[in-house]
């Protein structure tokens, strides 16, 4: 197999999942092929052990599909002793980033999403004017405010419109966008690395406003529940405005 097939794997498994934290750990792991054996190279413990949880069988069967037979997969941390020696140089150890932890507060909110392209009918009418009450109250009685419907309906939409109004018309607010998927796995990556109060902080002590979508694949996650339970009782008791979507 040559480094084409690799990079065509990387790129389907990349479309093929929603968060944008899944997608930075598959773009960085390293694939590459020496008598047979498949080796995947990754760029943490972390990042290594999520992907041979998570797709290990999605690999085995895109590599049996390219190669035509079945073969060996190794899942490593990568040493290479370039990179090795760049770290070294660095003032601070790299880690593994979580885009929505440590990028900008508005990372995740879709600019095409707004109030004015959203469809009212009246069937969303009562949605939409909760939302824009949002928008302009100090604060909103609609609070905590949770979209529910099924999929393709507009929840994300106008939640995001929410999001994109208060940030052109509020600056001084620091808006917080997540999915229940990346909250769950900044929770995981906090516990293992022993930075939970890094994670309780930047949702709890810097998020004026939050959006947590798809909060339906919470289900059967009793321990982040309840860490997210703590962190909206610290927001909606500070006057913090709270935005939840799912189905």
């Amino acid at each position: 197999m040559d480094n084409n097939n690799f990079d065509y794997i990387k790129e389907v498994l990349c479309s093929e999942v929603a968060g944008p934290s899944e997608r930075v750990i598959i773009e960085q792991m390293e694939i590459s092929s020496e008598d047979g054996v498949v080796t995947v190279n990754c760029d943490s413990q972390f990042a290594r052990n999520y992907i041979h949880t998570h797709y290990k069988d999605r690999i085995a069967k895109k590599v049996r599909e390219a190669a035509g037979k079945t073969l060996e997969i190794n899942f490593c941390v990568n040493q290479d002793p370039e990179k090795e020696k760049t770290k070294a140089t660095q003032s601070k150890p790299i880690q593994m980033v979580i885009p929505s932890a440590v990028q900008s507060p508005y990372r995740g909110l879709n600019p095409r999403f707004t109030f004015d392209e959203f469809v009212v009918g009246k069937c969303n009418a009562f949605a939409y004017e909760a939302a824009f009450a949002v928008t302009e109250d100090a604060l909103s009685r609609y609070n905590p405010l949770y979209f529910y419907s099924d999929t393709g309906l507009g929840k994300s939409h106008i939640a995001h419109a929410i999001g994109n109004k208060i940030v052109k018309t509020k600056k001084s607010l620091a808006v917080k966008y997540t999915t229940a998927r990346d909250f769950s796995m900044e929770y995981i990556y906090s516990i293992r690395n022993n930075c939970l109060d890094r994670f309780k902080n930047s949702y709890g002590n810097k998020s004026d406003v939050l959006f947590v979508d798809d909060v339906h694949l919470f289900k059967n996650k009793e321990k982040t529940q309840i860490e997210l339970a703590h962190i909206l009782d610290d927001l909606v008791g500070n006057g913090k405005q709270v935005i939840f979507s799912g189905f």
